[in-house]
Order: C-alpha cells, then structure tokens, then sequence
C-alpha cells in the first residue's frame, strides 16, 4: 500500500500541539502517518504528552515489573528482566534516563473489553483461582484478591497498554519496542502461560481505529477546504482498505480514550498486518482469537518447537505459515529456515524475478547471520558464552563481502505487488514476538540457539521488514525463561540501534541503517546457511 497518507500537500496535517518531529532512523521512511497524527487515538494508553524529540519508540514502564514477597521466584519466568533490560541498555549508553515513552494500563472497561469476554474479566480481576491458572502459581490463592489486583493483573494491564502504544508509535516512527508483552498464549475467554490478556489482538484492533479516524479526519479537511486533488493518495487509500472492513460485530469497541472512534469494530480503515511470532511456544491464544473475533487480514507467521506446550491443534488452524521446530534446534537450521520462511511471505516481488529473490536472500539471511558472528564478538567480550548448546549447534560459514544495498529491494521507493506469496500484498504492519525463551538451556523452550543466534536473528526479522516488506515493525519480549534472557535482550537491542541508527541524530547508538554502526562497527558480512 506503500506510503497510506502520502499527498502532494504532505498528508495528514499534525495538530497544533503535537511536539516537535523525532529523530529519524533507517526505518523512518516506513512511517505510515504524520508524526502526532495519533496521539488524540491514544491518549488513553499515553502518560503525559505524546511522545517527542526527546524521547524513542522504546516502550516501558517501571512497573512492569512484578516482584513482592519471593512469590515471582517460584515461577522460572523472570517477572523482573524487564528493568534488567532498561538498566543494561543505559549502561551501554543504548539509552538514557528518560528517552522511553511511558505507557498507561489498559483499562478493563474501555480497552480490554474490546477482544475479552465481560466472564472472562470479571474472573481475572475478582477470582484469585482465574490469576492462580494464568500464572501457574498455586500460592497466589491464599493470597488478598486486592493484592493480586496490586501486584500482578495491573502491571499486566500496563503490558498492554505498552504493546498497544508501541503499535501507534510505529506507524508514526517506522519501528518501535515494547520492553515487555507478547502475552501470545491469552484468548479472549481465558488466559494462561502468564498471559492474561491479548495484547497482541488489542494492538491490532486499535491501531486499525486509529488509522481510520486518521483518514476519515483528513478526508473531512478535503472537503473543508474544497480541494478534490491535494489528498487523493489518502482518500484513495482509504477507500480501498474500506472494502476490507470487519463486521460491526465485536464484543463493544474501546473507543480511544474518549477521543476516537467507539465503534465494536476495528473500523474501516484496515490495515494488513503480519505476527512474526518467533517465540519457542506456538502463539495459540491469539490464534484462537484470530479464529473467533473480527480480525481479517491479520496474518501469522509462527515458529515454534512443535514438542511442547501447548500443542493446540485447533489453534493452528489460525497460522498461516507454520514453522514446527525439533527440540534442540540450533543456530544454523534455525536461522536457514526462518530466512526461508519470511521469503514466503510475499515471494517473488515485481518483475526483477531471480535477481530480486538473490538480493533478499543476500540481505535478509546473509546480512543476518553475520550478525552472528559480531555479536559473538560482543558476547566475548562481556564474558557471555556463545555456545548454541543442544543439536545443531552453530556452524555459520562467513565470505567477506557487504550487505546488499537496499534500494535492489525497493529501499527508499514505493513497495512493489507481491507475486507467488502466501500474503496478497505487502503488510502494513509487522508485530514481532521475540521470546528469548528459544536460548540453549531453556527449560521451557527447549530449544538450542546461541546468544549470537538470537542477536542474528532478531536482525534477520528487522532487515526483512526494512529492506523487503517495506513495513513498519514492532517488537515484543515475549518469554525467555533463563537468567541470560535480560542480557540476550540487551545485546540484540543493542546490534538493532546500531545497524538500524534507531536512535537517529540522538546520542546512544549510530549506523547509516544500511550495516554500517556508529562506534564497534556494523554487519558487513556475507553468509552461506
């Protein structure tokens, strides 16, 4: 749909209070609308003024952080990695003190009520035995049901609130990260996994809401003015995703804080979006959702060892690209057939045929995987292991050379139609889950990828949407059940500003977003998988 408010006047004016323009980075030309042409759709999930020049599309809030009384100790999910994260990545200088954007809890009348049942919040939030099933902690249960609420359901709800606004901030600033969330295990009647609520679908529900009161906003200023021509890109984009439009079914719209559409649906302007769910668990509870609640065009991509929980057969159903993993998977077949998966995606793409296919593989698989091994550096040097552990340990065989240039793939042009792929067209919007429960000696995951892996990895996913899909994305924590998560985390965050310049003209990360990093260096590998 390439760029959905592009005009010749400059698309959909900002308000008179939207702040100043944020830095820009290598995926600000994915930006899908104005920067502040949201803000009005989520005031509700936004504290304090919409994010600005000052601040990242980093996502996070302290108390997403769930820790009283060792209770969080008797699960082998560490509740508390998220401020692990934040507190690495300024000690790296990735961040500093007050660049995040701080979300809002989702509120249980207005916004979770859009994809969960009114049963289904009753029981979380007045039953201690629903919180002891989502949370696997039967302790819970002797528990004050006020101190649950306090201590555990509220700093989930801000979960939510933080995927929902790192959704919106990413089709403003091409990407953005939400230091939490991914809850992919929850369904609209019910939660499990420590996952409570759907994130994930709300995300996507809402950020449709909000484009289409963005367009039917500035369609109004076209007839306003009595000018036919000077938004016709915005008004023709409009039109089309209209005909996609969800039934008016849903389960009683959230509305955006009082400020946006309350209509029970995701509205008419409907964005194609993309779940590349990459952590170790088959994401079925939104999945489920897919199934059941008004989400068309919502297409998954779901990577997972096919030996563990939670093995629902109904659920996949939902999964439109299936990537069943053995346990113990390493580094080098994971890398190989997730690169061959994302080319599934769209397949071959205008009408450059072999040559456009070369150059994806060359920048999506090779560019990644050489990650690999400048993140191994890294590790090294922080003392971390890069052993992949399990079968398939990493065997990554590396050719000097350099990254593919972007513009062979429609970097910095308008996105081409895609032929012979599982999605009809390019998506509007990637939602990345990025569980790090994947790691070599996950109990849960049981999975065999190394530190570097990971890193690789994350890169692979970033560098498709930025190079191929020409896509804004958004990225998740999701599950890793190992005390390296936090520090895995870190690192993978870290290769992203750098490759990327995430941080722009802002201190606290470099590159030109084609590879090449500000300070330790970019990837300027080639790999054979």
């Amino acid at each position: 749909m390439g760029a959905a408010f592009s005009s010749p006047r400059g698309a959909i004016p900002t308000m008179a209070s939207s702040p100043t323009p944020p830095p820009q980075s290598s995926f600000s030309p994915l930006a899908r609308v104005p920067h502040g042409t949201l803000s009005a759709a989520y005031a509700d999930l936004c504290e304090g003024p919409w994010p600005g020049s000052g601040q990242l599309p980093v996502v996070y809030h302290p108390s997403y952080n769930i820790s009283f009384m060792g209770f969080e100790k008797l699960h082998p999910f560490d509740s508390c990695k998220f401020a692990k994260v934040v507190s690495e990545l300024r000690k790296r200088g990735v961040l500093r003190e007050g660049q995040t954007s701080t979300p809002r809890e989702a509120d249980p009348g207005t916004v979770l009520s859009d994809v969960h049942t009114a049963d289904y919040l009753h029981r979380i939030h007045h039953e201690n035995f629903t919180v002891v099933q989502v949370t696997e902690l039967p302790a819970l249960s002797l528990l004050p049901n006020v101190l649950l609420q306090n201590k555990v359901v509220q700093p989930m709800r801000l979960h939510v609130g933080g995927t929902m606004l790192a959704a919106g901030l990413a089709l403003e600033r091409g990407w953005a990260i939400n230091l939490g969330g991914g809850m992919h295990h929850a369904a609209a009647d019910r939660g499990m996994g420590w996952c409570p609520f759907d994130d994930i679908a709300l995300a996507v529900r809402r950020v449709r809401r909000a484009v289409a009161a963005a367009a039917g906003e500035q369609q109004g200023r076209v007839v306003a003015d009595g000018d036919d021509g000077a938004f016709a890109s915005a008004a023709g984009v409009a039109k089309v995703q209209a005909g996609a439009a969800e039934a008016s079914t849903g389960r009683g719209g959230s509305g955006c804080g009082g400020q946006g559409s309350s209509s029970g649906t995701s509205g008419s302007g409907v964005l194609r979006v993309l779940l590349v769910d990459l952590d170790a668990h088959q994401g079925n509870g939104v999945e489920r959702d897919k199934l059941s609640l008004p989400l068309p065009d919502f297409h998954i991509l779901d990577a997972y060892n096919a030996l563990i929980f939670p093995r629902d057969e109904t659920a996949k159903a939902a999964i439109d690209i299936p990537l069943e993993l053995s346990p113990g998977t390493g580094d080098e077949e994971y890398l190989g057939r997730l690169r061959e998966a994302l080319e599934s995606v769209l397949g071959a793409e205008g009408e450059e045929g072999e040559e456009a296919e070369a150059n994806k593989r060359a920048t999506v698989g090779a560019g990644a995987a050489g990650t690999a091994a400048t993140a191994a550096g890294g590790v090294a040097a922080r003392g971390g292991s890069s052993s992949s552990g399990g079968s398939g340990s990493s065997r990554l065989r590396h050719v000097s050379g350099t990254t593919t240039s972007s513009s062979r793939l429609g970097g910095g042009g308008g996105r081409r139609r895609a032929r012979g792929g599982v999605l009809p067209a390019p998506p509007d919007l990637v939602i990345y889950n990025a569980g790090t429960d994947v790691l070599a000696g996950d109990p849960l995951g049981r999975l065999g990828l190394s530190r570097q892996g990971v890193v690789a990895r994350d890169e692979m996913v970033w560098r498709w949407c930025r190079d191929v899909a020409r896509a804004p994305v958004v990225m998740l924590l999701s599950g890793g059940y190992t005390k390296e998560s936090a520090g895995v985390i870190a690192d993978s965050i870290e290769n992203l500003f750098r490759v990327f310049g995430l941080a722009g003209n802002e201190s606290g990360g470099g590159g030109d977003g084609d590879g090449h990093g500000g300070g330790s260096g970019g990837v300027a590998l080639k790999s054979e998988l």
